[in-house]
């Protein structure tokens, strides 16, 4: 542990008045480092021995003087006990900062909530639940105790993602929560709540700190085959069961392009049901990506189907009239998406179809039948609404509508 001596600075030469400013000398590893106490005192008024003023400095008020440095000094000590207590490591900025109280310290967690509330109020509802989930995540791993950001170093995040693996998540889910956890750790540097120094991420300037590109996998693709396609469209779930919703989602998924869930939910029949087409913007995009979809016979006997009995202005029946705010609707898309990815697993399980079934899988196998049909693969990435942006916009200069309708046709499950 590191030492500590009051004493007057011992390189500094006189201020004009003749005192020396007394300092707090921390000493770590044999490196000597000083705290300004903002007394000053003459030379022949200061007791090296005990390290405080003596008499002679000002008979009327050296006693709270020197009681003044001593409830310091046994701060400090209280500060030097509990980071070796955490097992931190030693780190004068961060113990500078706890002993002169410098300025209000949010702890990883708090810091968290300011970050979602200021999310939230800017309407930006999927970042702010991005980062409520990282946090829960951490929270759930520190078993709700608070930590400040320089208690969350290399070995800390070692530790997290040990306890991630080990309750159940796969790589891209860790990914997820230490990317945003990094994030959120800039955002505290930049406003000053975290220190640069004690960064515990690999940069160039910090080769030994912990490494996320490890972490990132390609997400594994699965299509299932037109002959499993096959047995989802002969199979017939109880009439408006949770099932049967599941059954059509996907199918509209498959016939629709291979539309996200998110973008299915916000579907309304005014906006983006126009004549023979379904048009609609890709919710997640950096650039704006527009579809227009012609509505090929699968495609309306589905929309047919919800259209006979859902009276609202979604053409899906996932939201209602609780869900009224954008961080309802999230929040909603999220449990509605896990409640049929559910249905979707216990009727591929069903039916004797060995991928396990989800709305990705719907997606994946829609681009996978155009290439079998040997579409080519600049056209799949038109109508997906490739993830690689800068490919995309080449792509969409590329292509007009009339060439995407004609790949759809490739699309009928035999």
């Amino acid at each position: 542990m590191a030492s500590l001596t009051l004493m007057l600075h011992p390189t500094l030469p006189l201020r004009k008045d003749g005192t020396k400013s007394v300092v707090l000398r921390v000493t770590h590893q044999r490196k000597r480092h000083y705290i300004n106490m903002e007394i000053t005192c003459p030379p022949k008024s200061w007791d090296d021995a005990k390290g405080q003023l003596k008499r002679s400095y000002n008979p009327k008020n050296y006693k709270d003087l020197n009681h003044t440095m001593d409830l310091q000094l046994s701060k400090a000590e209280k500060i030097l006990f509990d980071m070796e207590s955490a097992g931190n490591p030693f780190n004068i900025e961060v113990f500078r900062e706890e002993l002169l109280n410098k300025k209000e310290r949010l702890t990883v967690s708090e810091f968290f909530d300011k970050k979602v509330e200021e999310l939230v109020k800017l309407g930006r509802i999927g970042n702010s639940i991005a980062y409520k989930q990282a946090q829960s995540g951490i929270n759930r791993f520190l078993e709700n105790k608070s930590i400040y950001f320089h208690e969350a170093d290399v070995q800390f995040l070692v530790r997290y993602e040990s306890y991630l693996r080990q309750s159940g998540c796969a790589n891209n889910t860790i990914d997820l929560y230490i990317r945003t956890f990094r994030s959120l750790y800039n955002i505290a540097i930049q406003q000053g709540a975290a220190k640069r120094e004690l960064y515990p991420f690999y940069n160039n300037y910090t080769r030994s700190g912990y490494q996320i590109g490890k972490l990132k996998t390609a997400t594994s693709k699965r299509a299932i085959s037109m002959a499993d396609l096959k047995k989802i469209q002969d199979y017939q779930p109880a009439e408006l069961s949770h099932e049967q919703d599941a059954k059509l989602y996907f199918l509209f998924s498959y016939y629709a392009w291979g539309i996200n869930f998110v973008d299915m939910a916000y579907l309304t029949w005014d906006k983006n049901i126009k004549g023979d087409f379904l048009e609609y913007t890709r919710a997640k995009t950096r650039h704006t990506k527009n579809f227009k979809i012609p509505i090929k016979p699968q495609l309306a006997a589905i929309l047919a189907h919800f259209k006979s009995y859902s009276f609202g202005k979604y053409v899906f029946p996932i939201f209602n009239e609780y869900h009224n705010t954008p961080t309802r609707q999230k929040t909603r898309v999220q449990t509605a998406l896990k409640k049929v990815n559910d249905s979707l697993d216990k009727m591929g399980i069903h039916l004797g179809i060995s991928t396990p079934l989800t709305t990705y899988v719907a997606r994946h196998t829609f681009a996978s039948t155009l290439k079998s049909k040997e579409v080519p693969a600049s056209v799949i990435k038109e109508m997906m609404g490739h993830a690689n942006e800068q490919t995309t916009e080449i792509y969409l200069k590329a292509f007009g509508n009339d060439v995407l309708s004609v790949a759809s046709e490739h699309l009928n499950i035999e």
